[in-house]
């Protein structure tokens, strides 16, 4: 059995990173297995409770770019009629989901 301790800022890192949800639920099932026995001291939680808001502040900021950016692709390279349009629908769409 493998005792880890992981620093508030590791944590942090892994709730920015889109693919951080994997990272955490494969310790989560190692620990589960008992393979793994993560060390969380009181500290590392109350600092990332303290840094949250700002986390997720963070992930929606980045994600209204990407989706920006993807409307602008859309647009320079689908073409200026329906290019608009079809990045416009498919914008609304996926935020309606």
């Amino acid at each position: 059995m493998l005792h880890i301790l992981v620093a508030t800022s590791t944590w942090l890192d892994l709730a920015k990173r889109r693919d951080g949800q994997r990272w955490i639920v494969a310790l989560r099932v190692l620990s589960h297995q008992r393979h793994v026995v993560p060390i969380v001291p009181k500290l590392v939680i109350d600092e990332f409770k303290q840094n949250r808001d700002g986390i997720e502040t963070s992930m929606t900021s980045s994600i209204a770019q990407h989706f920006m950016q993807i409307k602008q692709d859309l647009s320079d390279f689908g073409g200026e009629q329906n290019g608009d349009q079809s990045a416009d629908q498919t914008l609304t769409s996926d935020a309606t989901k």
